[in-house]
């Protein structure tokens, strides 16, 4: 099959990996396995999977070490990895997405869900795959055709922009949400003084903030109320979770795509998370993206309320200032808020 690729299941127990294995061959693609994460990182070394589906639990070397181990090898890092365990406590999960898991299922699991996690991390390493080949070819014509290295990394770049605007709105799927946001912030970033790269860069990295959204469930991401307690403690998780997703790319874009992805929600007096930074410890860029996401979010239909008028969402930037919000972010906020508002009816969703 042309799309298939390969997946290795690692689990002590056979019917886990019987179970596991049918799944994979029902959805077209090849299967290899292991019984203890000793073994996987042998088959790993030997022949690398395209997908690890990794027990928690396990004799001799557990999930954790393993996750660990694999992470830490520059060879093999990139290959995504989602964690398998009957074990749903929030310290777990936070642990595993630390280490640099792309996702976490807790057994029983969904099919479907299975299904979904499992096509949407094979679409994460295929398209790693495809930016890493055409990286090495760039770089072997480098040596024969220096000449047109400009014009091959130009080309590059663009399909990376590309990428990122079709991801973050993939991720955030709100109609052209992330596209008014991205313009909001370089509106801001140019109220700053910013120049015109700076500006640019902010506006094509932007887009990814929500990318970990990716990993959460659905049942909590489109839930049409207010979430519960430990719902919003594995909502909070999307931040580490975008960062992981986003970690080892080289570009300007990708640094800080993954930079803004982990902090957005960092709150001018500490409040925020996932790391409790306060004032100018907070990125610029994230601070920025604090404000023009929130903005954009409350004017829109969301699944748990309806929008908000321009001016109470103004009201409430306002009255976030110096708690939540940069108090000079706030301020040219204020001041642009005419052109915003020109933005948000040049992007309507509908």
């Amino acid at each position: 099959m042309e799309d298939s690729q390969s997946i290795l299941i690692v689990d002590d127990l056979k019917p886990n990996r019987s179970l596991l294995r049918d799944y994979v061959l029902a959805l077209g693609h090849q299967s290899t396995e292991a019984i203890n994460g000793l073994e996987a990182l042998v088959q790993v070394k030997e022949n690398p999977p395209d997908l690890i589906l990794l027990d928690m639990k396990m004799p001799m070397m557990d999930g954790y070490e393993t996750l660990d181990q694999l992470k830490s090898d520059h060879d093999f890092r990139h290959i995504p990895v989602i964690m398998v365990s009957a074990m749903d406590e929030m310290e777990n999960v936070i642990k595993c997405i630390q280490i640099g898991a792309i996702d976490y299922l807790v057994k029983p699991f969904n099919p479907t869900l299975l299904a979904a996690r499992i096509k949407s991390a094979l679409s994460a390493k295929k398209l790693h795959d495809q930016e890493d080949d055409y990286r090495q070819k760039m770089e072997s014509y480098n040596v024969r055709m220096e000449s047109e290295v400009w014009t091959r990394t130009q080309e590059l770049n663009k399909v990376r922009v590309r990428i990122i605007h079709r991801l973050g709105r993939a991720a955030e799927y709100r109609g052209l949400h992330v596209i008014r946001m991205s313009h909001y912030c370089s509106k801001l970033g140019a109220a700053l003084g910013w120049n015109k790269d700076k500006c640019e860069l902010l506006f094509n990295a932007s887009p990814m903030y929500d990318l970990g959204k990716i990993g959460i469930s659905d049942r909590i991401l489109m839930k049409p109320a207010i979430l519960d307690h430990d719902e919003w403690e594995i909502m909070k998780t999307h931040s580490a979770i975008g960062a992981s997703i986003l970690k080892g790319g080289d570009s300007k874009i990708e640094l800080l795509a993954e930079k803004i992805a982990l902090t957005h929600h960092e709150k001018w007096d500490g409040t925020g998370y996932p790391q409790g930074l306060k004032g100018e410890d907070i990125p610029i860029e994230s601070r920025i993206v604090a404000i023009a996401s929130v903005f954009d979010a409350l004017i829109s239909e969301r699944s748990y309320g309806k929008k908000w008028t321009v001016e109470k969402a103004a009201n409430l930037i306002e009255e976030g200032s110096g708690s939540d919000f940069d108090p000079e972010l706030v301020s040219l906020f204020n001041q642009l808020l005419p052109e915003l508002i020109e933005i948000k009816d040049q992007f309507p969703d509908h």
